[in-house]
């Protein structure tokens, strides 16, 4: 405790005689009481910069205020610049409102740290005009959440094609304060409503085929938003179109070698692979080769001559396929057998006999036969030898049984060959008629070369024609 008394003078320097009353004073040396107002306790700051507010009152006045920063995961402290180790770091506020008034009022901007979830302990102390600092600091423990989560998106685990627009999406994502919600778009423009997080979802992408997209949005329990994550996939729900094809309908071997292929519509995912069945004769089907990738092969026709029907069907990238046909999508007659040929090849014109006309009719029985393929025709050639000299080549249909030679020649060597062809080509051996004598020319004679008396029995004359074939002239007198 202080005691005081006071003399006056006036402007003159008279003094006044004697003191005052005696007047006691006591001086205190009690520091300013300082309190963080924002954020309090608990809090979970996700902006920045973060305002850190408070108050600080002194019995006199308020001189300054001063906060601290320590990062709980390692005892850090904010130096205004970086996370320091060591003794604690004091950090100047700003006095908003009655500095050295006994009440005022301080902020500090600070700019967050990036923490996806970290504790940290905000200190704040004031000092009167001394200075004399409040030596119980305030505080509050908030956390700092402002980092996104972190994730990722499957359709349907990753398939590159679907054959549906109803996909699975399989999700993940991570945060250290924990994810708490997710949503989706189909487009990235309009979404679902937040929903709790989980690892699957049942999903409907935009209508259509093609390449189409799932988005997906993460966010934790402090509302930080991730990115938006996606993937995209094929969907095609049309199946493939096949086909198979042989070389012909009939075949002379035991292999056959078939083509085939596939069309999928567009957008396609492409074609995938191919099953074939084969049957015999109407028989059951049976799978000839399945999931082939080969768009050709060979065929053994293992149960011998007869129809051998095939039928395909093929699956796209997708995993779409068509179903087989009911019909045969192709049909083989395998006959490698020559048919029969008629057991009569004869002509009203006889052989060996010169005729006078130089067309001859040709006739065959109607009972060339071929079990398998069918017989198909006849090949008629003429030539002048008993053996063919030509090739055969079909030129009269199956059921004629008659036929006319062409124009022929002058001549005593005509041979007609008949040949039998089934529908596969096979051909009989020859059967074979002649030889035809043609001789449609007059003959003359030259009197000048008759001999003088008769040369012929009975009165006859001999003579020999420029046509080379023997004449008789006959000539009577009359006296």
């Amino acid at each position: 405790t202080y005691y005081m008394r006071l003399k006056a003078y006036d402007t003159s320097g008279n003094l006044s005689a004697g003191y005052s009353n005696e007047s006691s004073a006591t001086a205190t040396n009690t520091p300013p009481d300082t309190l963080i107002t924002a954020p309090t306790g608990a809090t979970t700051l996700t902006t920045s910069p973060q305002l850190i507010t408070g108050t600080a009152t002194d019995t006199v006045a308020v001189g300054a205020a001063e906060i601290s920063i320590k990062r709980q995961s390692a005892n850090y402290w904010w130096n205004g610049s970086a996370w320091v180790s060591g003794s604690q770091a004091w950090l100047s506020a700003t006095i908003t409102s009655g500095q050295n008034t006994p009440a005022a009022n301080w902020l500090y901007s600070w700019n967050l740290p990036a923490s996806d979830g970290g504790g940290y302990i905000i200190y704040a102390r004031a000092a009167d005009d001394v200075p004399e600092y409040d030596a119980t600091p305030a505080q509050v423990t908030v956390t700092v959440d402002n980092v996104a989560p972190t994730g990722s998106i499957l359709i349907n685990n990753g398939d590159t094609y679907v054959t549906t627009s109803a996909v699975t999406l399989n999700l993940s994502a991570a945060d250290g304060a924990g994810v708490a919600e997710m949503r989706f778009s189909d487009d990235n423009l309009a979404w679902s409503p937040w929903e709790p997080y989980g690892v699957t979802k049942s999903f409907n992408l935009l209508s259509g085929d093609g390449t189409q997209t799932a988005y997906v949005q993460y966010r934790d329990g402090d509302l930080n938003a991730s990115l938006v994550y996606n993937d995209t996939i094929f969907v095609d729900s049309a199946a493939p179109a096949s086909f198979i094809s042989a070389p012909g309908d009939y075949i002379t071997t035991d292999t056959v070698a078939l083509v085939w292929n596939g069309v999928d519509p567009a957008p396609a995912a492409g074609m995938a692979a191919y099953d074939i069945q084969s049957r015999f004769e109407n028989g059951p089907w049976t799978d000839w080769t399945t999931n082939t990738v080969q768009n050709s092969g060979i065929f053994t026709a293992a149960n011998g001559e007869g129809r051998y029907d095939w039928r395909i069907r093929s699956r796209d990238n997708a995993g779409n396929q068509e179903s087989y046909r009911t019909l045969p999508d192709e049909t083989v007659t395998v006959d490698w057998t020559s048919p029969t040929d008629p057991t009569s090849f004869t002509s009203l014109d006889s052989t060996g006999t010169w005729l006078d006309h130089n067309q001859i009719t040709l006739n065959w029985s109607a009972d060339s036969a071929d079990p398998v393929s069918g017989v198909d025709g006849y090949s008629v050639d003429w030539d002048n030898s008993p053996t063919p000299a030509n090739p055969p080549v079909k030129n009269v249909n199956y059921g004629q049984i008659t036929t006319l030679s062409p124009v022929l020649a002058d001549g005593n060597n005509w041979w007609a060959h008949l040949r039998t062809v089934d529908k596969a080509g096979n051909w009989t051996s020859t059967k074979t008629i002649g030889p035809f004598f043609i001789d449609t020319i007059a003959p003359t004679t030259d009197l000048s070369s008759i001999p003088s008396a008769p040369n012929g029995a009975n009165g006859w004359y001999n003579t020999t024609t420029p046509d080379r074939k023997s004449t008789r002239l006959n000539s009577s007198h009359t006296d």
